[in-house]
């Protein structure tokens, strides 16, 4: 069994000045070179089906991804079997629970 803490397209889409993750993400978007970080972006959906924000200028906790639902179920799912997407499942991040089949 697994248990991941995730950011899906619903973590994206509940990003506002209220979350701390907004603020880390802005704090660092002069050193984000996958896209032109903004506060406008989170405004929009997201735009791949998987967003890789990262930056070189710490050795740890340098990325921040967020991955659509479906990528989570097609993707992952080839490897092991999606059993839920639990919405919120662990404060504000999603929970993927999988299994081997």
């Amino acid at each position: 069994m697994a248990y991941l803490t995730i950011h899906t397209e619903r973590t994206w889409n509940s990003m506002n000045p209220n979350r701390a993750l907004y603020h880390d993400i802005l704090i660092m978007k002069d050193y984000i070179a996958e896209c032109r970080v903004c506060p406008e972006m989170f405004r929009s959906p997201m735009p791949r089906e998987r967003m890789v924000l990262s930056w070189q200028t710490a050795a740890v906790n340098n990325a921040i991804l967020f991955h659509s639902m479906d990528y989570i179920r097609n993707t992952w799912g080839r490897f092991l079997d999606v059993i839920d997407i639990q919405l919120e499942g662990h404060e504000y991040q999603d929970v993927v629970v999988m299994r081997k089949s």
